[in-house]
């Protein structure tokens, strides 16, 4: 019985320890949380924030983007609505991998070939949530795409709508 009370002990101790390391990035429509050890956060313009790879392949940089979009001016926005528009802007530029429907999200997984060398791939979670669009997207070159993806997939589910 002692074994098991330690155990559970050093379970907890382990679950707040991996808590106590990450950050947390808080809206008034939502939080998500980071690690400050593999990402870097900077703001960006229009309700718009990066989580840079503190490691990128060569010269480019892998990142995540959490973008806000207000569209409660159209009436019939919805997420399956603005889905189908985004897909067809894509299409336009790039090749589009995977749309797959979630519980509450839409996600794409899109590439484009940039030159000869490098290929860009985007792994993008689409929410809607009272009037307006939440677009979570890792964008990385692609053999860099691989290598991170399980650290951003970390940051894309810890997302929470209010």
């Amino acid at each position: 019985m002692r074994f098991y009370l330690l155990l559970a002990c050093c379970f907890c101790l382990s679950c707040s320890f991996n808590e106590r390391n990450a950050e947390k990035i808080e809206t008034n429509d939502y939080y998500l949380f980071f690690n400050p050890g593999y990402f870097s956060k900077q703001d960006g313009i229009q309700n718009a924030i990066f989580l840079f790879i503190k490691e990128p392949p060569d010269e480019f940089s892998d990142h995540i983007k959490i973008a806000e979009e207000d569209v409660s001016r159209y009436e019939k926005m919805d997420l399956e609505y603005y889905a189908d528009l985004r897909e067809y802007v894509l299409r336009d530029r790039y090749t589009v991998l995977e749309r797959k429907k979630n519980e509450n999200s839409i996600v794409f997984v899109y590439e484009k070939q940039a030159d000869q060398e490098f290929k860009f791939k985007t792994y993008e979670q689409i929410y809607f949530h009272e009037g307006k669009v939440f677009r979570l997207s890792f964008h990385s070159i692609d053999p860099g795409f691989d290598k991170h993806f399980e650290k951003a997939r970390e940051v894309l589910e810890s997302f929470r709508l209010k």
